[in-house]
């Protein structure tokens, strides 16, 4: 041990005000890549909205990003865009939410209108082949 206790994403988020943290996981795919893409997470805003993606903390430990699609009164369920099952999370789990991403050094906000087109056109169809070319489609022009 360095004798330097390491701070939590938490006390981190908190101290800095946002976290730059790679990719981890297929869940997120074909939007974010584990072998290149890093998410910047901010505090949670005041009011989380459909589609918005939060960092929340399971039991076990495990960090998850995945999206909103759905809000209740105790909790929101999300569900990553690689995935077919949902999952109820107590809002009291959630850490941070995704402010942009970086794909191929690039960083693309969550209020970029090409990201927006992506999640409208995609939310609810769970990542077909037709999907994921679309994806590639909006983000390929953004380069150079």
């Amino acid at each position: 041990m360095s004798g330097r206790e390491e701070l939590s994403l938490e006390e981190t988020l908190a101290s800095a005000g946002y976290l730059l943290r790679p990719v981890e996981g297929d869940s997120m795919m074909p939007m974010l890549d584990q072998s290149r893409d890093v998410v910047k997470i901010i505090p949670l805003p005041a009011v989380l909205q459909k589609y918005d993606l939060p960092l929340y903390r399971r039991p076990s430990g495990q960090y998850v990003l995945h999206r909103i699609i759905a809000l209740r009164k105790n909790h929101c369920i999300t569900c990553g865009d690689n995935r077919w099952k949902s999952e109820k999370v107590p809002y009291e789990w959630l850490v941070g939410m995704a402010e942009g991403f970086y794909k191929d050094g690039k960083y693309i906000s969550c209020t970029d209108e090409a990201y927006l087109d992506y999640v409208r056109r995609c939310t609810g169809k769970r990542f077909s082949r037709f999907v994921k070319a679309a994806f590639r489609r909006l983000f390929s022009r953004r380069k150079g």
